[in-house]
This record gives structure tokens, sequence and C-alpha cells, in this order.
């Protein structure tokens, strides 16, 4: 599949907005009351609802730009477990989610293939099947090139990732300032950029 835009700044044209691809939204309390509410009514999740809705806003992309073609999205799979105390560390996974064009003409057909599909994911823990490949090819000489490798300069890996985050530093076992900013030591955080994994041409 091509990728939407380039994932690194051109030398003839240098658009810094374009790099990374990536568009960041914090919803407020409303706006995400509303939309758990809409999910719930759907029997879906948020984050269901949140991946129909890049499936489709990829599709009219790509249909603005005169040509659909199949996208795949690659969806961060929390691995964290209740008992792991590990603050500072990503334990995250991906999984793909591959549509052809067709597919997405049916939205209410979309989101319900989406929900099974997420759904068998996460009662077969198949976030571990990503880490699980990585191991063994690790094991073998170039095994992991191999597999982040594109074939041909034209290929990308997967389309889109979406990354749902909710409020990573909401638990920080850290003091706040009379903003809400966490404090550690003379130091204020006033902002954080968060992304998940982004591989050459995807967004």
């Amino acid at each position: 599949d091509l990728p939407l835009t380039t994932s690194r700044p051109s030398p003839k044209a240098y658009h810094p907005e374009l790099y990374p691809a990536a568009v960041e939204r914090t919803l407020s309390h409303d706006e995400l009351a509303a939309l758990r509410f809409g999910a719930k009514k759907m029997r879906a999740t948020i984050n269901d609802v949140m991946l129909r809705d890049l499936f489709l806003t990829v599709d009219q992309w790509n249909k603005d730009h005169g040509d659909r073609r199949p996208i795949r999205l690659a969806m961060a799979v929390n691995m964290r477990r209740a008992q792991d105390v590990l603050p500072a560390t990503n334990v995250v996974s991906m999984c793909f989610l591959d549509r052809k064009d067709k597919e997405l003409d049916d939205h209410a057909e979309l989101l319900k293939g989406i929900t099974r599909e997420t759904r068998y994911i996460k009662s077969h823990h198949l976030g571990y099947a990503l880490i699980y490949v990585i191991a063994l090819l690790g094991k073998l000489k170039g095994g992991v090139n191999w597999l982040f490798t594109p074939r041909n300069p034209w290929q990308c890996l997967s389309t889109a990732v979406l990354s749902n985050l909710g409020e990573p530093l909401k638990n920080a076992p850290l003091p706040r300032d009379t903003q809400g900013q966490l404090v550690a030591g003379g130091l204020t955080l006033e902002s954080l950029e968060l992304l998940p994994p982004v591989r050459p041409k995807t967004s």
C-alpha cells in the first residue's frame, strides 16, 4: 500500500508540519462523555469508534486523491497488567486491522466488524503475537531487519497508527503546583507530547 504522505521532510519542499505525520487531540470531559455514550449505544468501545472513523477518514483522503486502496491500521495494544509497577515503561504491542475499499462503504457493518475483531484480539491476547514473532526472528541473523524492511520502496507496513492514550500521568506520584502541573525537584512539567511507534511511510 502507498503511504498517505512522506514520513520525512522532502529536500525540495520542506514542510515541517508534515513531520512527523501525526495529529493529536485532547478531548474535554463533555466530549469524552458523549463519545462514551455513543459508543455504548452502538455496543462498541471508544477505541472501536475511533478506529472506524480513522478508516473512513483515510478512505476519504484516498478518494479525494483519486485512488481508493486497501487500508491497514496499526492499533496500539496495552500489555500492562494490573500488578505491574512500571510507571515510566511503555508496555505496548501492536495489532493490525485491514480493510478493502468495498468493506468501508457500510459504516454500521464496518463498526460491527471492528468491534468483533478487537474483542477477539483482547480475549485471545493477540498483542503477544508481534512480540513473540520479533523474539523468534531475533534468534536469526538479520531476521528482525527482514521483518521490518519493506520489500519495495513504495510499500508501507501500515497506513496509519491509532493510539488512544487516556491520561498517562494522572496517577504520577509527584506533587503538583497551583496550576496542576507536575513538579519534580526544581522542574515543572508544562507539556508532554506522546507518539506511538511510527515507521517510515506510516501516519
